[in-house]
């Protein structure tokens, strides 16, 4: 994510909802979002991804000390954290669809910082 693009939270009174000009915007699946608990989930989950990075890189130096090829371990590596880190989002969403709530295509693009012309 570029720098520009990262939540602006100094800058916003806690107090307040998210305004217009935010990078910030509501989500129209869970109505206003506030700076501070957007804040702290976002750090609530920064902290599950690095709990499963930590785990991951321990199973890679096993791994590499049991002889494994390095540009085997590195692929698992980088194959596992990125599947462990996207499944519950994956989830919660298909499990909001099925339940018929729904979120815009440029929302979640929005929250995941993807680029409109990407499939």
């Amino acid at each position: 994510m570029k720098p520009e693009s990262c939540w602006k939270s100094r800058r916003l009174s806690a107090q307040n909802p998210v305004s217009k000009n935010s990078t910030v915007q509501p989500d129209p699946c869970e109505g206003t979002v506030y700076m501070p608990d957007a804040i702290h989930t976002l750090r609530i989950y920064q902290e599950f991804a690095q709990a499963h990075g930590r785990d991951e890189l321990e199973k890679a130096r096993r791994q590499l000390r049991n002889g494994k090829p390095a540009s085997d371990v590195v692929e698992m590596l980088a194959r596992n954290l990125v599947r462990k880190i996207i499944h519950k989002p994956c989830v919660n969403l298909r499990g909001k669809a099925a339940s018929g709530q729904s979120c815009t295509p440029a929302s979640l693009r929005t929250l995941f910082d993807i680029p409109a012309n990407k499939r």
